[in-house]
């Protein structure tokens, strides 16, 4: 690995599929046999996460872009648009598999992948 590590995911149950996010706005992807594959992203992104159903491995970060690298494919799909200027966190909801994403301006938006918006916003500025 070329620079820092800023979040890692999973992506099989036995934990020899892995994606590392690098500081150098890299994603590296790597098998049971090390390093397979690395691919750059349009901006720097603070956390991902992977959706089993979908394949997608999705990125953000410093801006309103949720980026989407849909990994059954091998192709970047088009980014969905948050109303939050830059998001800090993502993630995905086990039981009812909604997206979750904390923008840098106090507003978590929820998600449904079905129709590719969020249905719900909570504003948890102090």
């Amino acid at each position: 690995i070329d620079s820092e590590v800023v979040q890692f995911q999973i992506l099989s149950d036995d934990a020899s599929k892995m994606v590392f996010l690098r500081e150098d706005r890299t994603l590296e992807f790597h098998a049971r046999f090390g390093k397979y594959y690395t691919t750059r992203l349009p901006k720097h992104c603070r956390d991902m996460m992977y959706d089993y159903c979908s394949c997608d491995l999705m990125c953000v970060g410093s801006s309103s872009s949720i980026y989407r690298l849909n990994l059954e494919k091998g192709t970047f799909m088009k980014p969905f648009a948050s109303s939050c200027p830059s998001i800090n966190t993502c993630g995905i909801d086990p039981s009812h598999r909604l997206y979750v994403f904390g923008g840098s301006d106090g507003i978590v938006e929820f998600w449904d992948p079905r129709v590719k918006k969020p249905i719900a916003f909570l504003d948890v500025t102090p």
